[in-house]
């Protein structure tokens, strides 16, 4: 099965479960897998990881949309994205690591679980 099986599957089996299918696999995960990344769902991530990559984008966005904005001088703006993604970053992955909890997978490297036919 090749990653993008793995991850259609993933969604799929996460929107049985009362999973949205963007939180299952969010718009940056979809760019990253677009880009050729085979990082595993955020569900699979470390929790290091999954901060570190969800908060510099929630950080990125944050900072590019302040220096649109333009009310503030670009350090203050890029030092307020910097705390904004942190806390996100934390949040957001203390949010997966609860709703992980809660449904019972398998590790990313045996996912799918394998089912094995009892005549079989």
């Amino acid at each position: 099965m090749t990653h993008r099986e793995k991850v259609k599957h993933f969604v799929a089996e996460m929107k049985k479960k009362g999973v949205p299918a963007f939180t299952a696999a969010p718009p940056f995960w979809r760019l990253i897998w677009l880009l050729g990344f085979k990082n595993p769902p955020p569900y699979y991530e470390s929790f290091g990881t999954l901060a570190a990559m969800s908060g510099a984008f929630f950080g990125f966005c944050v900072a590019a949309a302040m220096l649109l904005v333009g009310q503030l001088p670009a350090l203050k703006a890029i030092g307020i994205s910097a705390l904004a993604g942190c806390a996100f970053g934390v949040l957001w992955t203390w949010h997966f690591r609860m709703r992980m909890n809660k449904i019972s997978m398998p590790d990313w490297s045996n996912y799918p679980a394998r089912r094995h036919d009892a005549a079989g």
